[in-house]
């Protein structure tokens, strides 16, 4: 989704709207805790259930009625066009893994400037990139107030933060596929010369 990282202008206003990766039956991505945040949050903060929308993206939910008495909306899955006109459009993103895999959608939303909220796991922690926060251990009530506090923050904080250098080049569509099919090729056509050889 690198390529529609420019369709809009970089300042262009983002709405109060916080997306989720919601996937109720992976256990790594944490769909009850969240689910609870949010209950937790609109308890809390009546005025979110006025000024914000909540959506949950991924997969499937089935019916689920938030504290505030909405029924929680979902997209699904999503083609990569409908999800990249979406994090141009949302605020505030969480998207938790309970492995060591940092997993996509906490970097695509972050790329996208979207104010993000995930998880370190053991040896992986993702704080160091530009409008991530990661959680150092989980809870319904840490989530909740992280969820506040991203909504109140300045969305263009971290605007022109470096990436971390292993990060950087993947933010640019056409140095993503020069990087990365001369060397495939290259190993390619070596790996068949030398089964051709016998080698």
């Amino acid at each position: 989704i690198a390529k529609h990282l420019h369709d809009v202008p970089a300042d262009h206003a983002h709405e109060k709207l916080l997306v989720f990766y919601g996937r109720p039956s992976i256990p790594r991505n944490c769909f009850p805790l969240i689910v609870n945040a949010l209950n937790l949050l609109l308890t809390q903060h009546p005025e979110v259930s006025r000024e914000w929308k909540i959506l949950s993206i991924g997969s499937s939910i089935g019916k689920i009625t938030l504290a505030d008495g909405q029924r929680l909306q979902t997209a699904g899955k999503m083609t990569l066009d409908d999800y990249a006109a979406l994090m141009h459009r949302a605020s505030v993103g969480v998207s938790l893994m309970c492995s060591p895999h940092p997993s996509y959608p906490p970097l695509e939303m972050a790329a996208f400037g979207i104010t993000t909220i995930t998880n370190s796991f053991v040896t992986k922690d993702l704080s160091a990139i530009p409008h991530i926060t990661s959680l150092d251990s989980l809870s319904i009530e840490g989530l909740a107030n992280a969820i506040w506090q991203a909504m109140q923050a300045d969305p263009h904080a971290d605007d022109g933060k470096p990436y971390p250098p292993n990060y950087a080049h993947y933010l640019e569509y056409t140095d993503f596929f020069d990087g990365i099919i001369d060397p495939l090729s290259r190993e390619v056509l070596t790996d068949a010369e030398a089964a051709r050889n016998g080698d």
